[in-house]
């Protein structure tokens, strides 16, 4: 169990950038069509604008998949807190 869920956790990540990827590259609508065109366009602002909600959604994906991972495997001993 505790690896399925760190391989969830890390393909959920390379899941995004692989999304991202063919978006940019294809065309097809989502964040990486909008990063294109604001970089053909030379849209500064909206880019690094686009480029900061990828990076946060990635972040809260990750952070996501982490407590999810945490509250399931509470029973396992790499996520046992340790009392004083």
């Amino acid at each position: 169990m505790p690896y399925i869920a760190i391989g969830l956790r890390i393909s959920s990540t390379v899941a995004l950038i692989l999304a991202f990827t063919a978006e940019l590259f294809m065309g097809t609508p989502g964040l990486g069509q909008l990063v294109n065109y604001a970089q053909s366009y030379g849209l500064e602002t909206q880019l690094y604008a686009l480029a900061l909600a990828t990076g946060f959604l990635g972040l809260a994906i990750h952070l996501g998949f982490s407590m999810l991972e945490k509250r399931a495997l509470r029973w396992h001993p790499s996520h046992r807190v340790v009392g004083t």
